[in-house]
């Protein structure tokens, strides 16, 4: 398939203009700070619910849960599952974030420590944490695109033709044994791998569609301010769920339709699934196949996410401080991380599905969502393939909008209304929405130029170290002073990500060095799986790698 069906467009087409109606409905809302930033603060339960849901589900959620179960197997889970164990904690953050009475957590250090200089800080760490989170789903969505409507060979031009040869050369070197690679052969590769040329084309261009979701969420946020926001994650709330469901009904019938029905009707697929896929997949904390999510890795980021939650700049909204009561604001974050927490199981039973549908039919596993779409809605050119793009839209859309919102007003209270004073208003609004619309630049541009969607997650998990141990000890602890904060937060600046990034540039030995990769001899852990067909298969492809050699 090349392109999309007539009826995809139309539904996305639809879906944009519902979001813009939306955000003139809401302008009446937003005549001022309160009502633009925190929309009144009159939310109820449901609201709240979706607006966390919204909030932090975006499309780099179920593309990159299914990207790393594709690699490792059931661990992937943790992607977006690790943020389980802070759940509870929600349930008390939604009654702090409404106490507040304030507008942005910059608010928080202003008048606790009395010191603009440390909220200013603070709201540069935000636009930092804004730009990254929200470039992780446009480059999310922009892979999706890719595998969905790519283009075919006979269609490429002649650029594009000569990055697949290189694409179907390094795949070449890379299915033979580098020990027995010459010389030429291991600098080609390398090089290759440098490079990074792509196997897939889109017939529509990504950086289109991500210019598209960004102007749409720009007009409507910036026209209705936080209650446009909250009105459309009620609807993408809703499509989110629908995205998390869709593919499995039509995987179970493929399922059945490729390998045969075991006689127990539509949901023989899981049985089949099971007896198919490595049994080391299931493996919940790592296997022998991939270890990216052990125990004690999964315990890192945990104690990560525990520190840093509460400082995440989004959260003085979506957690509660724009609910009408205590109550709302503690039952709409923690229902709406609870909400997420389900569909997160549903983007893992597809992306099984979609391992033993297709266990080797895309080289890059971060477009094994898009390609199962394209794989099983789009033969049947019903609109489910724009439904499904609109759906994706909607989990960036839903995220992008709380956080233009919530930027947009630390720039405008904390960096511009100090310098500023004595404005009205109505100019300290319009101040917060062109300020919205420079996030949104920052965040297409850092999506266009990185694509690498894990290394972008791991990135937002580390950076609220910067600040989340001084909210915590400045919330519980009177004696905390400014001094200390600034003393933290410079040295978790400087330990976590400056040394990190300067050091290897100093000194290039340092990631070179071949001693720093010695380890004491780890004891060996053997663990016994049952054989499968996907075992089968892999073995005869090693044997017959090995007969195949000079």
């Amino acid at each position: 398939m090349e392109g999309l069906h007539i009826a995809d467009y139309i539904i996305m087409i639809f879906y944009f203009l519902l979001m813009i109606g939306i955000g003139v409905y809401a302008r009446k809302k937003s005549k001022d700070q309160e009502g633009y930033f925190m929309g009144g603060r009159g939310f109820g339960k449901i609201i709240q619910t979706f607006a966390a849901f919204g909030a932090g589900t975006s499309a780099d959620s179920p593309i990159g849960t299914v990207r790393n179960i594709v690699i490792g197997g059931l661990s992937g889970i943790w992607t977006v599952l690790n943020w389980l164990f802070c759940t509870p904690f929600y349930w008390f953050m939604g009654k702090w974030y409404r106490r507040m009475r304030i507008i942005t957590l910059g608010d928080f250090y202003d008048e606790r420590f009395d010191s603009k200089g440390l909220a200013g800080t603070y709201a540069i760490f935000a636009l930092i944490f804004f730009m990254g989170y929200i470039s992780i789903g446009f480059s999310a969505t922009s892979k999706t695109v890719t595998a969905i409507a790519p283009k075919s060979e006979a269609s490429l031009n002649i650029n594009e033709r000569e990055e697949l040869a290189e694409f179907r050369l390094m795949k070449e070197l890379e299915e033979k044994d580098y020990a027995i690679l010459t010389e030429e052969e291991k600098q080609t590769l390398d090089n290759l791998r440098v490079k990074n040329p792509r196997g897939l084309f889109p017939f529509i261009n990504p950086n289109w569609v991500i210019l598209a979701m960004g102007v749409v969420t720009v007009i409507y946020s910036v026209l209705g301010g936080i209650t446009a926001a909250y009105l459309t994650d009620l609807i993408q709330g809703s499509m989110i769920i629908l995205l998390s469901l869709i593919l499995i009904p039509f995987s179970l019938i493929g399922i059945t339709q490729k390998y045969g029905s075991g006689g127990e009707g539509f949901f023989d697929g899981f049985n089949i699934m099971h007896n198919l896929i490595p049994e080391e997949f299931f493996d919940i904390f790592g296997s022998a196949h991939a270890s990216d999510f052990t125990w004690y890795y999964l315990a890192a980021i945990v104690t990560m996410n525990l520190i840093g939650i509460i400082v995440q700049p989004h959260q003085m909204s979506v957690g509660g401080g724009t609910a009408k009561d205590e109550l709302s604001g503690r039952i709409g974050l923690v229902s709406g991380n609870l909400l997420k927490r389900f569909c997160t199981l549903f983007w893992a039973i597809t992306a099984l599905f979609i391992l033993t549908l297709f266990p080797k039919d895309f080289a890059d596993p971060d477009l094994a969502w898009g390609y199962a779409t394209r794989m099983l809605l789009g033969p049947l050119g019903l609109g489910l393939v724009g439904l499904m793009l609109a759906s994706l839209f909607a989990a960036v859309m839903s995220s992008v909008s709380a956080y233009m919102v919530a930027a947009s007003a630390l720039i405008t209270r904390n960096l511009f209304k100090p310098f500023v004073k004595l404005k009205s208003e109505h100019f300290y609004v319009n101040v917060g929405r062109t300020a919205g619309v420079v996030i949104i630049l920052g965040a297409i541009y850092l999506s266009i130029y990185f694509h690498d969607i894990f290394m972008q997650f791991k990135f937002i998990w580390e950076i609220p170290i910067i600040f989340g141990a001084s909210l915590w000890v400045g919330l519980f602890w009177r004696k905390t002073t400014a001094a200390a904060v600034w003393t933290n937060v410079v040295i978790s600046a400087v330990l976590f990500f400056i040394l990190p990034a300067t050091l290897p540039t100093i000194n290039p030995n340092l990631s070179t060095n071949p001693k720093y990769l010695l380890m004491t001899k780890p004891a060996p852990i053997i663990r016994e799986y049952e054989t499968k067909e996907f075992d089968v298969v892999d073995r005869d492809e090693e044997i017959q790698k090995w007969i195949n050699l000079p």
